[in-house]
Parts: structure tokens; sequence; C-alpha cells
């Protein structure tokens, strides 16, 4: 995923809805990022996949990100709820500056976590990032 540029933001469709059995959430519906290597990214509201979570830092303008290349995926530390059994989802660090990360909820109730689905849409992937013992 690193060296990716995104090349779109959007609102998931209904079918993404329907494919993975999550409800729309009356908060708003769930973004998703495309790749130029044709996978998504998506967030969801736990490792399990069982609902749609939200994507923090994710520009009101999403013009200002396209085109960004995700530079890093580095563990993040300051999302409370996480615990040994339950890995906080990455910080996703672009070309721009900018920072996002995958949160449960718009009021970020926990930590969520973030999943890549291939260019074909047939393979999804939990992505995260182990913390190094020092």
């Amino acid at each position: 995923m690193e060296g990716t540029q995104i090349t779109a933001v959007r609102e998931m469709t209904d079918d993404e809805y329907d494919r993975l059995y999550w409800p729309v959430d009356n908060m708003g519906r769930a973004r998703v990022i495309e790749l130029s290597d044709g996978s998504k990214l998506l967030p969801s509201t736990d490792p399990e996949g069982n609902g749609p979570g939200y994507f923090m830092g994710l520009p009101r303008d999403t013009d200002e990100i396209i085109g960004a290349t995700i530079e890093q995926l580095v563990p993040n530390t300051d999302i409370s709820g996480t615990n040994r059994h339950r890995p906080a989802p990455p910080e996703i660090k672009l070309s721009n500056g900018e920072s996002i990360t995958p949160l449960a909820d718009p009021e970020g109730n926990g930590p969520g976590a973030l999943f890549q689905i291939d260019a074909d849409g047939e393979k999804m992937y939990q992505i995260h990032v182990e913390t190094k013992q020092v």
C-alpha cells in the first residue's frame, strides 16, 4: 500500500454496503479511499468488520488529498480503547503532510479498523501495524 496514490475519495455505494452486510449508519455513509493500484481502503467499526467506520483527518474538500501518495503506515498509540487483543489501526501518513486514521465512528468512540479490498473486489484484508517492543 505504501507508495500508492489516492485517486478518489467517495461515499460507499449501496452495493458495497450490501456486499459487506453493513447497515447504513445514521451519522452518514462511510468514505472509501480508492488507490492507484485499484484497491480500496475502508474504515470499519472493529477488526471483525461488523460495520462501517470513519476516517479521522480526511479533509472535507477531498480534492486536497487526491494525487497524494501513501508514504507510511505507522502504529497509532494515541487512540484510546486499544489493547493487546485489538491493535489500533495504523495512522496513514500522506506525501502532502496530512494524516488519516480509521475510527469506529465520527464521535471517536473507539479505534476502529482499516480494511483494504483488492482491485478485483474479491479479497478483503485488515491492515494494522504492530508496535515494536523496546
